[in-house]
């Protein structure tokens, strides 16, 4: 028991152990992650750009016409979006954890493609 939580303490550290910016988007990229995958519990069921624009819209933003137009990019890019983010995830290493967030963010946006309808 003692050795999983030195490699859990470990693990911690190397997740750390990167800049400030790396650390800032992999926290923005993680609640943002976190918002999408449990509005699907909720019935509604947002896609992963309809999370951003009810956060612009809780900032009293208008989001809807940048998810919108970034949404159709996407849609239009097709499925190998999906490809590339798992191929930068498997590109992820202890020190360089920053493909990670691009894969995942390209996979987040690949699934605009699959959503029915414009962007919630």
């Amino acid at each position: 028991m003692d050795s999983h939580r030195q490699e859990l303490v470990r693990l911690l550290r190397t997740a750390l152990d990167r800049p400030r910016w790396q650390t800032a988007a992999a926290f923005a990229v993680s609640a943002w992650t976190l918002l999408w995958i449990g509005g699907q519990f909720t019935g509604h069921a947002p896609t992963a750009l309809g999370v951003l624009d009810w956060l612009a819209a809780l900032l009293g933003l208008d989001g809807s016409a940048w998810t919108g137009r970034l949404g159709t990019v996407w849609a239009q890019a097709g499925s190998w979006l999906a490809m590339v983010g798992g191929l930068l995830w498997a590109a992820t290493s202890e020190r360089g954890q920053a493909t990670a967030l691009v894969g995942w963010v390209a996979v987040m946006l690949a699934a605009e493609g699959s959503a029915t309808g414009p962007p919630s």
